[in-house]
C-alpha cells in the first residue's frame, strides 16, 4: 500500500471520514459495497448499482471532483508513523489509532433524510430545475440585468467570463450556500467596478474591475508562496479587525493562477472558513442580486447574459 500510494502520489488524495467506494467514467457511474479488488468484486456477495442516467452521473462526478480541488495528497511521513503504530490493544469498542493522516479536505458529515411521501422523487431533474429558475429569473432586477451585461463588457472576451462563473459556481457548491441563503451576496454593484461574491462579511471572488482583466481571490495569511503572490498580484487588499488574518489580492492571470493546485486549495478552504461565521451578512440587503447568482448556475441564463455583452 505505502509502496503504491509513493508510485501514484499526486493521484491519491486523503479525505478524512469519507468512505465511498465509486467509479465515475465517461457516461456511467458504479456505486457498491465492493472493495475495488479481485475478491471485492468476484468473490463476495455484495450489493451495487450501476448508474447510466446524465443528471445522477454528472452529479457524482461534479461531488467527487470538488472534493478533490480541496483535497491533497497523503503526507508520505504521516503515512509511515500510521502504518508503524500498533493498534490499541484496551478493550471495548474504541479501536481508533493514536495517530492519523492529516488532510487538507474539510472532514464529511452526513445527515439522514426521511422522505415520508413514497411517490416523491428523491432526485429532481435538469429540467424541472431549470423551469424553476426560469420562474425565479421572472422577478430579476432589470436595472441589475443591464448593469451586469454592462460590466461583462469590460472584460476581455466572452470565454474569460464563462470561466470566471464556473469559478463563482464552483464556490456555491463546495459551500453549499444557495440563493435565499442570508450570509450569501452575489453582487453587481452600481458604485463598484467587479462582479464579486462575499460570504458573511468578506469577498471572497471578484472579476472584471476597472481594469477588465481582473481577477481576485480569497487567500489565507499562511499559505505557499504568500509573499511572492501579493508581490506579484496587481493590487492587493487585507482584511484585518477579526480573528482570521485574509488578503485579497487581485492578478491579471487569474484563470493562469487557479490552474495550480496549492493556489485553489488555499483560496477555497478560505470562503469555506468564512461560511457560518455570521448569520447575515451585512451587504445582503443592499447588495445581493439573485441575477448574478443565476448566471453562476443556470447555463441557460449564463448563455443569454453572454449573448447580450459579446454579440458576433
Amino acid at each position: 500500500m505505502r509502496e503504491f500510494v509513493a508510485r501514484h502520489h499526486e493521484d491519491v488524495h486523503d479525505v478524512r471520514d469519507l468512505h465511498a467506494k465509486a467509479i465515475v467514467a465517461g457516461d456511467r457511474a458504479f456505486v457498491g459495497s465492493a472493495n475495488f479488488t479481485r475478491k471485492g468484486l468476484a468473490g463476495r456477495d455484495e450489493l451495487a448499482v450501476t448508474l447510466d442516467e446524465p443528471e445522477l452521473v454528472d452529479e457524482l462526478r461534479s461531488w467527487f471532483g470538488e472534493l478533490w480541488s480541496i483535497s491533497s495528497p497523503a503526507e508520505l511521513d504521516d503515512l509511515d508513523e500510521f502504518i508503524n503504530t500498533p493498534p490499541p490493544t484496551s478493550g471495548g469498542t474504541n479501536r481508533q489509532p493514536a495517530v492519523s493522516i492529516s488532510s487538507d479536505a474539510t472532514e464529511i458529515t452526513s445527515a439522514l433524510l426521511e422522505d415520508t411521501d413514497q411517490k416523491s422523487k428523491t432526485v429532481e431533474t435538469a429540467n424541472s430545475a431549470r423551469e424553476r429558475n426560469r420562474d425565479e429569473r421572472n422577478t430579476l432586477s432589470t436595472d441589475a440585468h443591464d448593469r451586469l451585461i454592462k460590466r461583462l463588457e469590460r472584460a476581455p472576451n466572452r470565454e474569460w467570463v464563462e470561466r470566471h462563473f464556473e469559478l463563482m459556481q464552483e464556490i456555491l457548491k463546495v459551500t453549499g450556500l444557495t440563493e435565499n441563503d442570508l450570509q450569501l451576496v452575489t453582487s453587481v454593484p452600481p458604485s463598484g467596478s467587479e462582479v464579486r461574491a462575499i460570504v458573511g462579511n468578506r469577498v471572497v471572488f471578484g472579476f472584471v474591475n476597472t481594469a477588465g482583466n481582473w481577477t481576485r481571490f480569497i487567500l489565507p495569511d499562511g499559505m505557499q508562496r504568500l509573499p511572492e503572490l501579493l508581490e506579484e498580484s496587481a493590487h492587493s487588499f487585507h482584511f484585518t479587525g477579526e480573528e482570521f488574518s485574509l488578503h485579497l489580492p487581485a492578478f491579471v492571470d487569474g484563470l493562469q493562477r487557479i490552474e495550480d493546485q496549492v493556489f485553489r486549495r488555499a483560496w477555497l478552504r478560505a470562503t469555506l472558513a468564512e461560511v457560518d461565521r455570521r448569520e447575515q451578512s451585512p451587504y445582503r440587503s443592499r447588495s445581493h442580486e439573485p441575477i448574478v447568482y443565476y448566471t453562476a448556475t443556470d447555463p441557460t441564463l449564463r448563455s443569454e447574459i453572454l449573448d447580450a455583452a459579446f454579440p458576433e
